[in-house]
């Protein structure tokens, strides 16, 4: 049995060789050798590049999915295929791509941006039916300020809006920068 810790990565990999290089992996065998942890929140899934540049982010503020690992899949393939900021990733990039699989924690509403820490914490912002999500630990960003403004931009939300802030926690499940993969 694998570990939460290499098969989750290994996991996003096998969806998206399957969906975007036509490659019979097996998920449903990964999916049964996962030991993944209960986890009732959100899901991303970023794909990078050997140069570490994002090449696909997509993910989920909400699970849709019942089982984790299924949204673990869906996330990936999403991030491979449907980023609209890339093109679709295809089947000779896969094997250079290295991928992070963020468990988004409990959202908690703070009062001020000095609740905020872009290293420790992801933000959330929202304004009406309009939101967004900005993961922690990003590079090049190293203030609060930064990382609310980003998150509002995402979400199309003026600087002047009046919005509702959230921060969260991330457990990162994310392959080693030597290549070190389980798949």
């Amino acid at each position: 049995m694998s570990t939460s810790r290499t098969i989750i990565p290994a996991l996003a990999r096998a969806a998206i060789r399957r969906a975007v290089a036509a490659d019979p992996a097996d998920l449903d065998r990964l999916k049964a050798d996962a030991a993944l942890p209960q986890h009732p929140h959100g899901v991303f899934v970023t794909l990078k590049t050997s140069d570490e540049e994002v090449r696909g982010c997509i993910g989920r503020v909400e699970r849709s999915c019942d089982d984790l690992a299924d949204e673990i899949v869906e996330c990936a393939v999403l991030a491979a295929t449907q980023d609209p900021r890339f093109p679709p990733v295809c089947a000779t990039e896969v094997d250079d791509l290295r991928i992070e699989v963020s468990l988004l924690g409990e959202f908690e509403r703070v009062n001020s941006v000095a609740d905020l820490d872009p290293e420790r914490f992801g933000v959330l912002v929202r304004a009406g039916r309009k939101r967004g999500l900005l993961l922690p630990g990003l590079a090049g960003i190293s203030t609060p300020e930064q990382h609310l403004a980003i998150a509002r931009d995402k979400g199309g939300i003026s600087a002047n809006a009046k919005v509702e802030i959230y921060r969260f926690g991330v457990e990162k499940y994310a392959e080693r920068n030597d290549g070190d993969r389980e798949n």
